[in-house]
């Protein structure tokens, strides 16, 4: 048995776990009874929740604030705005103004010490975007790609003015193809070399249009569909092997965009423009009315099968993700897709109702791309990360508008690092102003991110850590029913942290294994296990006792520490 040290020397990403951040106090004049503003400031000599250790001291978030008429507002004061998580209110730390409001004062609340006297001098400034183009042309064929460039470069001064942009074309690996600068000619010429080279329709598109290709309507809306060279129950098995091929593509084209996020240093503010033709969030919406149209039995095996088709589990991951790592995602999808049927959609993403059409809008012209509700996990993104989904150019003006004046928003938990989700809710005591924001804080790296890399490490990915880290099994015995016995072992240098996390005394370290199966579905671990700085050295060790089956062929072992999210990662071969 052999491991392989994993080790590549890269500065560490830290978020804002540990940063001393200042505290914004309420104004002077006391805010009226029943406002939310009142109701925070009784909560605030309440006891914590958590009774253990707070080993994380702050959270970022954006928030977007606009009026009735949609511009944005940007004079909000920290004392009309309340912050909750799950539910419950939280401290505010910090209300930063956006871009757009540089030249105002109405966002410098006055800020005290803990003795009780102001800090001269402003205390807020105008935080710079880190903005990134992302171009998927999986999604986003010859005919929707130039209309998207085109468009999006059209914007390049206000893209520029928001920060640094990058413009990454993922085609089929994610690519840079304008580094980080402010030149707006920059984005632009990017931009129109992407739409000069796309070519071709999508992968999806080729797929459903060689499904329709078998079906030569009727006249009428009543019309019996007939179809040619192939009985229904072999077009019903067709379209069952177009909707696992579509979901292929897709998933493929996601998880690209994810490991990208995974590969980028964290941010408090980075807007992912994502330019994408969009896709149907479960692409059996757009077969089953179809198969059942010809005969409603054969739509029945589809129907069995509906929720595991769904593509929710990977628009899920991508959304942690994109919150993990400070990602507010900007979808725009500008193209004239046909909906060939009618739906609506609730939070579950299954179609609620279906209305037919007429047979001559069924027409199978390789031009046509034909979709269901393409634009409905685009909003989900959106709305999640607290960007705004953009379907024309004056939603893109008007988005680019709000972004700039976002604020940031800072505060305080009394909570652990969780690895897990937190609902996350702002409100405003002002009335008429809306506010848009992400609607989930991540704590720490979620589980499904640590997955995600040792998967990636299994396929062979080259993956950029920073945490120096090796393991190794030893003692292997065999074991009834085709299983094996070891212990793992795992050792990580954890003194590059020490400076930073030391004073918080306590801290929480997950280790992810992830078994890879010949012909099976891979094994996946998690565990959690807190660690003390003051009785520990600065390599962290960890042992246990680990059953595999014979047919293992090796695993992954991801190490991360919880409050920083520095991480490392190896691979044990088992045979």
């Amino acid at each position: 048995m052999h491991s392989v040290v994993w080790k590549i020397g890269v500065p560490v990403l830290l978020l804002a776990a540990g940063a001393a951040v200042h505290a914004v106090a309420q104004s002077v004049p006391e805010p009226p009874t029943g406002t939310i503003a009142a109701e925070m400031k009784e909560r605030t000599d309440l006891p914590a929740s958590h009774g253990g250790l707070i080993d994380i001291t702050a959270v970022e978030t954006t928030l977007i604030a606009f009026d009735k008429s949609g511009r944005a507002v940007l004079d909000l004061r920290p004392e009309e705005l309340m912050v909750l998580e799950d539910g419950e209110p939280v401290k505010l730390l910090a209300l930063d103004p956006g871009l757009a409001a540089e030249n105002t004062d109405a966002t410098r609340a006055p800020v005290m010490t803990d003795a009780g006297t102001p800090i001269e001098g402003p205390q807020v400034s105008a935080q710079s975007w880190r903005v990134v183009i992302y171009v998927s042309t999986e999604l986003a064929g010859r005919f929707v790609l130039p209309t998207l460039c085109r468009r999006t470069a059209g914007e390049a001064t206000r893209l520029t003015d928001l920060g640094p942009v990058e413009v990454v074309l993922a085609d089929p690996t994610p690519t840079l193809l304008v580094e980080a600068g402010r030149r707006p000619e920059d984005v632009r010429q990017a931009l129109d070399q992407v739409a000069r080279e796309a070519s071709g329709v999508t992968t999806v598109e080729q797929i459903r249009n060689a499904f329709m290709r078998e079906f030569k309507p009727g006249v009428g809306f009543d019309a019996h569909y007939t179809l040619t060279q192939s009985s229904p129950m072999a077009t019903a098995a067709k379209a069952r092997s177009s909707v696992h091929r579509e979901r292929t593509v897709i998933r493929g084209e996601l998880d690209r965009m994810v490991a990208w996020m995974q590969s980028q240093p964290p941010t408090a503010r980075g807007l992912l423009v994502w330019m994408t033709g969009g896709f149907d969030l479960n692409p059996a919406d757009f077969y089953i009315p179809l198969v059942e149209q010809i005969d409603p039995n054969m739509a029945v095996v589809l129907r069995s099968d509906y929720s595991m088709l769904s593509l929710e589990g990977d628009v899920r991951q991508m959304v942690e993700v994109a919150l993990t790592y400070g990602w507010t995602m900007m979808p725009v999808n500008m193209s004239r897709t046909n909906f060939i049927f009618g739906a609506e959609v609730d939070g579950t993403g299954k179609v609620q109702h279906l209305q037919g059409v007429g047979a001559s809008s069924i027409s199978a012209q390789q031009s046509e791309f034909r979709q269901v509700a393409p634009h409905f996990p685009l909003q989900i993104i959106a709305q999640s990360t607290g960007g705004e989904y953009v379907a024309n150019d004056e939603q893109l003006e008007r988005a680019l508008d709000h972004i700039r004046g976002a604020y940031v928003v800072t505060y305080q938990v009394d909570r652990p690092v969780d690895g897990e989700l937190h609902r996350l809710e702002i409100r405003c005591t002002r009335p008429g102003v809306r506010l848009r924001g992400r609607l989930y804080a991540a704590s720490g790296s979620l589980r499904g991110v640590s997955t995600t890399r040792a998967q990636r490490l299994l396929a062979g990915d080259d993956l950029a850590s920073s945490l120096v880290m090796s393991a190794d099994v030893h003692n292997i015995t065999g074991a009834k029913k085709g299983l094996r016995l070891g212990d793992l072992d795992v050792d990580a240098d954890l003194g590059q942290l020490r400076p930073l996390l030391s004073p918080l005394d306590l801290g929480k370290i997950r280790v992810t294994v992830v078994v890879e199966i010949e012909n099976g579905s891979p094994f996946i671990h998690h565990q959690e296990i807190d660690i003390n700085w003051g009785q520990m050295t600065d390599q962290w060790q960890f042992s246990t006792d680990i059953k595999w089956p014979k047919k293992a062929v090796r695993m992954a072992v991801v190490v991360e520490e919880l409050v920083t999210s520095t991480w490392g990662a190896t691979t044990v071969e088992l045979r």
